[in-house]
C-alpha cells in the first residue's frame, strides 16, 4: 500500500458548510450512497451533529458504525455510535475527543483503526477458519474525506495479500519440516538407499525442465509442487520397489490442487514431463 497516494493532512473546511446544513444529516445529503441503506437501528443524530464516517460490516446483520462530529459552543465534539446502545459508547476510545477544526483524515483513520472498526471482523473470520480470499471488507464511507474509501480498499487489500503470503509461508515451512521428517526416516531405516541416485537424477532433471518464475505466490507455489513430486516418487519406490512410470495424478498444496506427470523411461533414467496443473 503506498501512503503517497493519500493526503492524510487532508481536512474538510467544515462539516457544516453553511449555517442551513448545521442540522442536516448525512444521510439526506448522500441518500444515493449505497452503504446508507444499512445502520436503520444506529441512534438518531443529535442536534448540530452530523456524521463523518459510516463503515458497515459484510455480515449477516450488516453491522454498522457511526463516526460523528457535533458542534458546540466550544468547537467541535466526536464520539463513534453503533447499533447496540444496549453496550453503550465508553467502550469506544477517540483522541482527540474534540477539536477546534476537523479532524484530519490521518485522525480519522486513527479514530477507525484503534477500535478496531474495520478489522474485528476480519480477525474473528480468521479464527473461525476462513480463507483470506473468502473474508469481505468492510465498506467505509466518509462525504467529507474523499480518499477515506479507497484507503480501506487498498489497506484491505494489503492485509488480504500478507494473510496469503504468510500461510504460503507456513505451508512451505510445514513442507521443508515434513521431507526433512521424510528423508531422516528413509535414511536411518534405508529403505530408499537403493532408489537415492536415481530420484536425485529425477528431480534434478525436472527442476532444469521445470524452473520456478519470478515472483514470491510463484516460487512458492513451485517449491511446494516439487514437494510434492519427491513425495509422490519416494512413496512410489518404497510401495512398489520401482520408479514410476506412466501418467499420474498428484496432490499438492495439502490437496487442494493437482498435476498430472507423464513419467517416461529414457536411456538409463526416468523423467517426468508436467502435463497437467490445476
Amino acid at each position: 500500500m503506498d501512503r503517497k497516494l493519500f493526503d492524510l493532512d487532508f481536512r474538510p473546511d467544515s462539516f457544516w458548510p453553511s449555517p442551513k446544513d448545521a442540522k442536516k444529516t448525512v444521510a439526506q445529503q448522500v441518500s444515493s450512497e449505497t452503504v446508507m441503506n444499512w445502520g436503520d437501528d444506529l441512534p438518531p443524530l443529535e442536534e448540530c451533529e452530523v456524521e463523518i464516517a459510516r463503515i458497515v460490516l459484510v455480515s449477516t446483520n450488516m453491522d454498522t458504525t457511526s463516526v460523528r462530529a457535533q458542534k458546540t459552543s466550544t468547537g467541535i465534539s466526536y464520539r463513534i455510535v453503533d447499533e447496540y446502545e444496549e453496550h453503550g459508547t465508553d467502550r469506544f476510545a477517540l483522541n482527540p475527543i474534540s477539536s477546534q477544526q476537523p479532524i484530519s483524515m490521518g485522525q480519522l483513520i486513527s479514530f477507525i483503526d484503534q477500535n478496531k472498526l474495520t478489522t474485528e471482523h476480519l480477525e474473528c473470520h480468521l479464527d473461525a477458519g476462513f480463507e483470506p480470499d473468502d473474508i469481505s471488507a468492510a465498506t467505509v464511507y466518509s462525504a467529507f474525506y474523499p480518499q477515506l474509501k479507497s484507503w480501506y480498499q487498498e489497506s484491505f487489500e494489503a492485509w488480504r495479500v500478507e494473510q496469503l503470503k504468510s500461510r504460503q509461508e507456513e505451508d512451505v515451512e510445514d513442507l521443508r519440516e515434513t521431507l526433512g521428517s521424510k528423508h531422516l526416516e528413509s535414511k536411518l531405516g534405508g529403505a530408499l538407499k537403493p532408489f537415492e541416485n536415481e530420484i536425485d537424477v529425477f528431480m534434478d532433471h525436472w527442476s532444469s525442465e521445470n524452473p520456478s518464475l519470478p515472483g514470491t505466490n510463484v516460487g512458492i507455489g513451485w517449491l511446494m509442487r516439487r514437494g510434492s513430486l519427491r513425495r509422490f516418487v519416494e512413496q512410489h519406490c518404497l510401495d512398489h520397489g520401482f520408479m514410476p512410470v506412466g501418467r499420474h495424478e498428484i496432490e499438492w498444496n495439502d490437496g487442494k490442487n493437482k498435476m498430472t506427470i507423464e513419467f517416461q523411461k529414457t536411456e538409463g533414467s526416468i523423467i517426468g514431463t508436467l502435463v497437467g496443473l490445476s
